[in-house]
């Protein structure tokens, strides 16, 4: 295109211009809400997670503490480990 055809050519509309960055502006408040959620969802399984690690080595100590009892070293040195690797 040249500079004279440039010049002849007709301007873009102000309406149109103006919308653009107000619906880009919606576009990234849709992501932002979808990321919020996504978010919120993940944090969920995270603690659920959590939870059942921690019930998990809870009933390992209490496994230990009963081998400890009647004197079965092996069980308590295997539950003891087991619950170490659960917390990792």
């Amino acid at each position: 295109m040249t500079w004279l055809e440039s010049l002849l050519a007709p301007a873009e509309d102000p309406r149109r211009t103006a919308a653009d960055p107000m619906a880009r502006q919606g576009e990234l408040l849709t992501q932002v809400r979808a990321a919020t959620a996504l978010l919120a969802a993940v944090e969920e399984r995270l603690a659920g997670a959590a939870t059942t690690v921690r019930e998990r080595v809870a009933g390992l100590e209490e496994e230990a503490r009963r081998a400890l009892l009647v004197d079965q070293e092996h069980v308590v040195r295997l539950a003891l480990q087991h619950s170490q690797v659960a917390l990792l």
